[in-house]
Order: C-alpha cells, then sequence, then structure tokens
C-alpha cells in the first residue's frame, strides 16, 4: 500500500514528515513525499520516492515577517501572494504525487490541495498538523489570537474566525486562479464542514503534555505526540565547536530560523552585549556560515544551521523564534527556551511554554531589547525550579513516540 505525504514550508515543516515517512516504511507502507525541492537533501533517502515542488518557502516566511507580523488576515494575504504564481504548477506536481496512491497524508498548506486529490480519486486523507488548528475549543484561543480573560466564547469564537479565514481566503485564492485558468477542475466541500459525513482524521504531532487532550474535541482530532527525527545520525561536527561546547557553563544558543529578518548585524550585537554581562559564551546560527567552519568572536562562535538533537543537550539555554519543530526540540533536551516570536503560531508557542514553567514569557522581536533580553535569560539560568521543570517534561517527551502512534492511527483507520 502506497500513501503520499503533502507539504510546503520551511524545513519545520518537512523534517517531521520525513520521520514519519520513515515510520510507515518500517510498517510495511511506500511513501512517497511531495515537498519543497530546496529540502530534496533532508529526505535523500532511497526508500522515499521524493517529488519536489516549485516555490522559495524561506522567501515565504521572511515576506510573513515583514509584511504581516502577527495579523492572521495578512497572513492570509502573504501566503495569497506568495502562492499565486506557482500554483498551477504546484497543482500539477501534487496530481502526480497522487497518482496510483492508497492514501494521503497534507500539511497546513495542503489542506485543500490534498483534499481535493482525495476526493477526486477516492481514496482516504489524513490531515497533520503541528499546532492546534481546525478544532474548535473552550480551552484555549486560536494560535493567532491573543489570550484575553474573556472566557471560553471568546476562546471558540476566535478558532471560528481562524478556520473561516483560511477556509474562505483560500477559496477566493482559488476563484482567482481560476479566472486564469478556466480549466482547473471545481473545488470539493471544505475538509472539516459539518455536511462532511466522512470526518477527515486531523493527526496533532505535538505532545499531550505540552497541550492536553482538550475535553471538547471529537475523536477525530488526536494528538500523537511529536514526531521527532534523527537529524544527526550522520553529522560529524568539527573540533572547534566541540571544544566550545566542553564550556563550563555551557553555552547559551541563539537562532530565529528562516524567521531572521535582513539586516541581522542588531541582534548579533544585542546577543553579545547581554552575554558579556551575564559571564558566558554563546552559539549563534548565523546565514552564510557553513556548518563545518564556525567562526569565533571573543566568546560566540556563529556557525551555520546545527541539528537540534545533537545540539541542544550540549547548551545551557536556548534563544529562538518559537516555531513548533524549534519549540519542540528545546523541550526534548530538557532545558529552558526564551521564545521571540516573528509570526505565525510563534507567540502561541511562547504563551504555552511559558504556562508550563520552563521559560520567561515570549519577547516579540520589535520589543527585544538588551534589558529584556538580559533580564529573560538570567531568570531562565538561574531559577531551578524552571530548570528541573525543564528537565522533568524533557524525560516525559523522550518516554512517547509520536511517529508510532500517528503510524497506528493511520493503520487503524486504513
Amino acid at each position: 500500500m502506497q500513501i503520499t505525504i503533502l507539504t510546503y514550508g520551511t524545513r519545520g515543516d518537512v523534517e517531521p514528515f520525513i520521520g514519519l515517512a520513515q515510520g510507515l516504511i518500517q510498517s510495511g507502507y511506500s511513501v512517497r513525499l511531495a515537498a519543497p525541492e530546496r529540502y530534496r537533501a533532508l529526505a535523500n533517502q532511497p526508500e522515499i520516492e521524493i517529488i519536489g515542488l516549485e516555490g522559495d518557502p524561506d522567501q515565504l516566511a521572511s515576506s510573513m515577517v515583514r509584511q504581516a507580523g502577527a495579523s492572521w488576515p495578512r497572513m492570509v494575504q502573504v501566503v495569497s501572494q506568495h502562492i499565486l504564481p506557482i500554483a498551477v504548477r504546484v497543482l500539477q506536481q501534487v496530481r502526480e504525487a497522487c497518482q496510483g496512491t492508497d492514501a494521503i497524508v497534507h500539511s497546513f498548506l495542503m489542506t485543500d490541495a490534498g483534499h481535493q486529490m482525495a476526493v477526486e480519486f477516492g481514496i482516504p486523507e489524513f490531515s497533520a498538523q503541528f499546532f492546534p488548528i481546525y478544532s474548535p475549543t473552550n480551552e484555549f484561543p486560536s494560535v493567532v489570537f491573543p489570550d484575553l480573560p474573556l472566557g471560553p466564547v471568546y476562546r471558540r469564537l476566535t478558532h471560528d474566525l481562524t478556520t473561516a479565514t483560511f477556509r474562505y481566503g483560500s477559496r477566493m485564492l482559488y476563484s482567482w486562479l481560476c479566472r486564469s485558468y478556466p480549466g482547473l477542475p471545481r473545488l470539493s466541500r471544505w475538509a472539516f464542514s459539518k455536511e462532511e459525513r466522512y470526518k477527515t482524521p486531523l493527526l496533532y504531532a505535538f505532545s499531550r503534555h505540552v497541550i492536553p487532550q482538550p475535553q471538547d474535541w471529537p475523536a477525530s482530532s488526536i494528538i500523537t505526540g511529536y514526531w521527532f527525527t534523527n537529524s544527526s545520525h550522520s553529522w560529524a561536527p568539527p573540533q572547534e565547536l566541540v571544544s566550545f561546547l566542553q564550556r563550563d557553563p555551557p553555552p547559551v544558543y541563539l537562532s530565529f530560523g528562516s524567521m531572521l529578518p535582513d539586516p541581522e548585524d542588531r541582534f548579533l550585537e544585542l546577543f553579545a552585549q547581554v552575554l558579556a554581562e551575564i559571564g558566558r559564551s554563546g552559539i549563534c546560527s548565523v546565514k552564510g556560515i557553513p556548518p563545518e567552519q564556525p567562526v569565533l568572536q571573543g566568546s560566540l562562535l556563529m556557525t551555520g544551521s546545527l541539528p537540534h538533537d545533537w545540539l541542544f543537550p550540549q547548551v545551557g539555554l536556548a534563544v529562538h523564534h518559537g516555531g513548533a519543530g524549534t519549540t519542540a526540540a528545546v523541550l526534548r533536551a530538557g532545558i529552558p527556551g526564551i521564545v521571540v516570536p516573528f509570526t505565525a503560531d510563534q507567540a502561541f508557542w511562547g504563551r504555552r511554554v511559558e504556562a508550563l514553567g520552563v521559560s520567561p514569557g515570549p519577547i516579540p522581536w520589535r520589543k527585544l531589547t538588551r534589558a529584556r533580553l538580559l533580564a529573560a535569560m538570567q531568570a531562565a539560568l538561574s531559577n531551578p525550579v524552571m530548570r528541573q521543570r525543564a528537565h522533568d517534561l524533557g524525560e516525559a517527551l523522550h518516554q512517547e513516540d509520536g511517529i508510532a502512534n500517528a503510524v497506528a492511527v493511520i493503520r487503524k483507520s486504513l
């Protein structure tokens, strides 16, 4: 039996699906993965058939920061502007990826395309999400809304508004597309509409220890646990990096992933100033520096992107943008983190880890100052209760196998 996985986005939107693909293959399934072409190397394994999709997801991430920020209507607008020029070709590639397959797993940005293919080919589908979306609840607000003390009615309303925005926004985008390409098929009904008799299973790839299963979620909304991959199995770190990580106390790590707007000098200077004040060394992920050739400037080691599962257990604290994947890796490493949200679901994760007691409050990137970063780093490094909670949560996450749980749900459903 063959399963096609459809995903689009930055590395954090691709890597967990590689783990899922590996789990499905180990369970006897054949897997075809349609993901951005630029991440082909991540999934370059003989067992996984890869179809590279057009588009630059890092450009999308940068546009989200510059043009959308925390505004969810502008997020839809930015996504639409990015998708329109490549939509027809990507739809062709998606249809190619779904030819002859027996089931489809689709991500957030592939919701409509994946559902369309499942209906068109008459096969089962699964929606896979890295944050709570499309399942309204009274227990917390939608990820793009603040957690205001307005009670359960407000919380559920935020979910309804978010779903409606993405639902009708995507359909409006498709209508615009059809004006230029009238041969495109008519969109099928929304995957999660109340009129649908078959409820598309929603697989949430995060942990119940981080977001407990809401009591008002339907049985089709399932929290599986995180989909971690062993991305460092072939990683050979340079000796300079190994030696740097052996410093006592352990270094502090800073990276904003694909979110960091140009220029990044302000953040590096700010980070270096705070490190000097607290007497710590630091590692910073910087664009354009190969990870095999780190650059040492005083107590700051600048390097390229490093495998989180290898790096995070060796640092004392991580300052990051709050993406779902990075947040998960920090939590699993059992260390505190400081979230500097830029856009999308990042502020939600910043509030969530603060509520869990494993992080100070999030600092929006436009409000990041030396004083705020200094206070947050001092709190995270000196609070024994916070550090113990982070350690305990990391131990709990190590006991979970989200990929095995997801595969079991898919197998049972099929």
